[in-house]
């Protein structure tokens, strides 16, 4: 059974530095991968500066070791640099346990017995926007099967949520368990770049997911990083 680190061996105040290529501007640093990073940084109330990371900055970061997986977002905690974004939000949500940050208790890595479910719906979530490439709209970057890939990461997602329903309605459901995790918020940001670049109208044969879809972006500290963000699809 996999745990969480004691809390006395966590940091008791975080200050990120999160690096992503620009969008267009040259200026703003862009959605893609790293949105959904942005969106539970928000959630958890963690603070962080948003930064660009230019093309030459990343070749050195790579040449010199600190960058090992050839990609952006990178996540900057003082010494420490996290990579890839699935194992990132997993390195959030264990800081934002151990300080007790989930609203009435919430668990954003889960629960102890949860963790390798909800380890393997936000790898879900990552691979479905890796594929559909929302940013790569209108492209040859989009892939020529978008509207097939569409229909198939928001079936499983619709399947997930129907799976994890007890007909409650007293409980929240999300993808798994009762806890608001880092794979929901994962999979609120394949769909919602999804929705801005191809229509809202893509979610609407999926009701389970859709209902998901508000009832996460309708959370007062996303809706207002929703709001306030810079970023288009880019």
């Amino acid at each position: 059974t996999l745990s969480l680190p004691h809390p006395s061996t966590m940091p008791k105040a975080s200050s990120f530095k999160l690096h992503f290529h620009p969008c267009p501007d040259g200026k703003t640093p862009g959605r893609g991968m790293a949105e959904k990073v942005r969106l539970l940084l928000a959630e958890t109330g963690l603070k962080y500066e948003d930064l660009v990371m230019d093309d030459a900055k990343f070749a050195e970061m790579q040449s010199s070791g600190q960058i090992t997986c050839g990609q952006l977002p990178i996540l900057e905690e003082g010494d420490a640099i996290y990579e890839m974004p699935t194992a990132i939000m997993e390195h959030i949500a264990t800081i934002a346990d151990s300080q007790g940050l989930g609203q009435g208790g919430n668990k954003y890595m889960g629960l102890p017995e949860e963790y390798s479910k909800v380890r393997a719906i936000g790898q879900l979530a990552d691979e479905a926007l890796r594929a559909i490439k929302p940013w790569a709209k209108g492209t040859d970057q989009a892939p020529a099967d978008v509207d097939a890939l569409i229909d198939r990461y928001f079936n499983l997602f619709q399947e997930i949520l129907k799976l994890n329903d007890d007909d409650d309605v007293r409980t929240d459901e999300y993808t798994y368990g009762k806890q608001l995790t880092w794979a929901d918020i994962a999979v609120f940001e394949a769909t919602n770049a999804t929705c801005e670049a191809y229509s809202i109208s893509k979610l609407r044969p999926y009701v389970k997911l859709k209902e998901f879809h508000d009832k996460v972006a309708s959370r007062s500290r996303i809706s207002m990083r929703i709001s306030n963000r810079k970023q288009g699809i880019l």
